[in-house]
């Protein structure tokens, strides 16, 4: 798979430095200010966003004295917002905070929640590099070890209500696409004799007591093995391999819901459990 990857500046390391304080002080900036460390300069499409991720996460692992990130999220699954974000295809984002359910969190800076299924990964699916083989959804599946309902939370390190706005959208993938933390529910295996998503999932999503958002697995691509497969061979070209024991956060099917403090949330996955959060 021949790739047109031109380089970004120099100057985009100032923005990547920027964006790794923020991240790992959970904290924001205007847009325009990233842009001032980067002497002005700014990502003007998806391949210089994800680029400037990969600075990003180089520091980002430096930093937390990792090898590579504890996993990935994927977003923008449905046609019509990538054409509304000026995007051809899916974007994805590194996880670097991961916790278990039932979670409290701060809400600063939430932009809100979504309900997610989250493939964790049992074993390597190493880069082929960007003249190797695509991997087939047969191998993709095969790495599949658990299931887990899960929630996004998008936190993003500019002011969260300029995320896709005022904020484009190459700059909201540098920064991780959003992404703030995953909470993770009870995993459990795939089943030997069913396939995965044969059918779609129910999804529901509560706060506080009430019903306010609702989809099913078909919502990710029609299946979130499908999105895991895009990711796979999105990241393989690349030059950037997944591992065994990464989550990987296949994408929203209640869309985004905001929260604010006091809220608790609960999210259920027919037949693979629940998810609970308090903000």
């Amino acid at each position: 798979m021949a790739l047109s990857m031109p380089p970004i500046p120099e100057a985009a390391d100032g923005m990547a430095d920027k964006l790794v304080d923020a991240f790992m002080g959970t904290t924001n900036a205007a847009y325009d200010d990233y842009l001032d460390a980067a002497g002005g300069w700014g990502p003007i499409n998806a391949e210089e966003g994800f680029q400037v991720q990969r600075l990003v996460i180089d520091k980002t692992c430096k930093k937390m004295g990792l090898d590579h990130p504890l996993g990935w999220k994927i977003g923008g699954c449905k046609k019509a917002q990538q054409e509304a974000l000026g995007l051809s295809e899916c974007w994805c984002g590194a996880v670097f905070r991961v916790v278990q359910s039932p979670a409290k969190t701060s809400s600063d800076n939430v932009r809100g929640i979504e309900c997610e299924f989250v493939l964790k990964l049992k074993h390597d699916l190493p880069s082929r590099g960007e003249q190797g083989d695509v991997y087939s959804m047969e191998q993709v599946t095969d790495a599949v070890g658990a299931i887990i309902p899960a929630y996004e939370v998008v936190r993003p390190r500019v002011p969260e209500q300029t995320l896709f706005k005022t904020t484009p959208a190459p700059f909201v993938i540098a920064d991780y696409g959003g992404c703030g933390e995953i909470v993770l529910g009870e995993a459990s295996p795939p089943s030997p004799t069913t396939p995965l998503f044969d059918t779609p999932v129910p999804v529901s999503l509560s706060v506080n007591n009430v019903t306010v958002a609702s989809g099913t697995s078909a919502e990710v691509l029609g299946n979130p093995l499908t999105a895991l497969h895009w990711l796979v061979n999105f990241l393989s070209p690349r030059g950037v391999s997944l591992y065994g024991g990464q989550v990987i956060s296949t994408g929203t099917t209640t869309g985004m819901t905001p929260v604010a403090a006091g809220d608790k949330a609960d999210g259920s996955f027919d037949g693979f459990g629940k998810v609970e959060i308090q903000f």
